[in-house]
């Protein structure tokens, strides 16, 4: 069947247009529909699509975007990895002060008072 919908569209299925082909009334996803449309007309005819290299620069782009969304990933696994080590320092703090007895089993500070 698949097969079929390709032979009568010469290979290209159609999109269907939420308002005219699939009947949704809804305004706002009439008003979404608009400013898409808008959207598209505006993309088409910027003057930037006249440049030569369009298509390398908007790959550029997408890479850019890519590599800043790398970026953030690995700031928040560096900002993970400094928590854990500053944690693991912690314990080891508070192992010193329990071997020194400044320190209870729970882990609160005791007054050492020495006369």
């Amino acid at each position: 069947m698949h097969y079929e919908v390709l032979n009568r569209f010469n290979k290209i299925m159609p999109l269907l247009h939420p308002v005219n082909d699939m009947k949704i009334n809804d305004s706002a996803v009439q008003e979404n529909v608009i400013k898409l449309e808008a959207l598209e007309k505006r993309i088409l005819y910027h003057p930037s699509r006249d440049n030569r290299n369009f298509e390398e620069l908007y790959e550029n782009y997408k890479k850019k975007l890519e590599l800043e969304a790398n970026l953030e990933v690995a700031k928040a696994e560096l900002k993970k990895a400094q928590s854990l080590l500053q944690l693991e320092e912690l314990n080891c703090r508070k192992h010193v002060l329990r071997r020194l007895q400044y320190c209870d089993g729970n882990d609160v500070i005791q007054p050492k008072v020495r006369i």
